[in-house]
């Protein structure tokens, strides 16, 4: 089955083209879309119809910076329950984890990760599938949509420290700087928000925690629902990366977490050509690198937090990840 995306990102383009004056139901006909379906909060369109809106939208409109200002117009509460995970979180960082694990809901073709190191964190974003680079509009939009949310969270001056892009810096980067309001990197290798640990850390006014934790239930369930097309194997990582941070993944805990049998979850991950001890290794060698990075952290705790018996246990696995001991790779590293 061919990947779906939610609606509501090509909602906001079609408004945004109309703020400008264009026909949004002649986009809409050219991608082979009806308004009732792109304006429809719960609905999924196919990704390939979403693509060729907005390619016809950047050559109809003549705009340049149309991805930014599609993520202006979208309002705060379209992404339904993905923006009030946001909204109930304790502080941003926390909004911004959730909104990473359950980002498949609004698009499973990209990837959102949270890299934290001693003094910083960065919110990054990638295509799921390897060798695929993301387009300039679709860094610009989803970060853009990103930064709007943290403003609403926390307040409208609120911003990240920096951006980072993969593309080279524009002749005229005045809109870019207008929306993100922080430094501005170009051409490096990953897109992401990068924020010091007090931008991280605001907190969000009017959070709920019982609320909160309704809504990530529904999540859950939303997560399990998606069709089949919509990448299990990020899911299940996703749900392995969140359950290292506080205890030991196993079929069974993620099996629930994801509402399902673990009999069905295992049949479906072979199906896919994967296996879960495979994206369970995969996760804690992400998740030690990630807290080998901070010096503050002991390498037992490291070993302990991954589940190790000890840490010989973790350095064994460790070199089978990386040919690299934790030490050396620590070393290397602060360097």
């Amino acid at each position: 089955m061919a990947d779906t995306v939610l609606a509501i990102a090509t909602r906001a383009v079609v408004e945004a083209c109309q703020l400008l004056g264009l026909d949004g139901d002649a986009l809409l006909s050219e991608a082979g879309l009806r308004r009732d379906e792109v304006f429809d909060p719960e609905r999924r369109i196919s990704a390939a119809q979403a693509d060729r809106l907005w390619q016809a939208a950047y050559v109809r409109s003549g705009d340049p910076h149309l991805a930014l200002h599609a993520a202006e117009a979208l309002p705060f509460g379209a992404y339904r329950v993905v923006d009030f995970l946001a909204a109930h979180s304790p502080t941003i960082g926390e909004g911004y984890r959730r909104i990473a694990a359950y980002f498949p809901i609004v698009d499973a073709r990209a990837v959102l990760r949270v890299r934290a190191q001693a003094d910083e964190v960065a919110l990054e974003m990638c295509a799921r599938d390897p060798g695929v680079e993301l387009r300039a509009p679709a860094q610009e939009y989803s970060l853009a949509a990103m930064v709007t949310r943290g403003r609403v969270c926390a307040g409208e001056r609120w911003a990240p420290d920096a951006v980072e892009l993969t593309f080279g810096a524009p002749r005229d980067p005045g809109e870019l700087r207008r929306v993100f309001r922080c430094e501005l990197r170009f051409g490096c290798a990953t897109p992401r928000l990068v924020c010091s640990r007090a931008v991280w850390d605001a907190p969000v006014t009017g959070a709920d925690p019982a609320l909160l934790a309704v809504l990530e239930d529904y999540a859950r369930r939303l997560l399990v629902e998606l069709p089949a097309g919509d990448d299990l194997v990020s899911r299940v990582r996703q749900a392995v990366s969140e359950e290292l941070r506080g205890g030991e993944p196993t079929t069974g805990r993620i099996a629930r977490v994801l509402r399902t049998s673990e009999r069905t979850l295992q049949r479906r991950l072979s199906a896919t050509g994967h296996s879960f001890a495979a994206i369970l290794d995969e996760a804690r060698a992400a998740t030690a690198k990630a807290h080998l990075r901070d010096p503050a952290m002991a390498i037992v705790d490291i070993a302990f937090l991954l589940g190790f018996a000890d840490q010989s246990a973790f350095t064994r696995a460790f070199r089978r990840w990386t040919d690299d001991t934790p030490h050396a790779y620590r070393k290397a590293n602060m360097r």
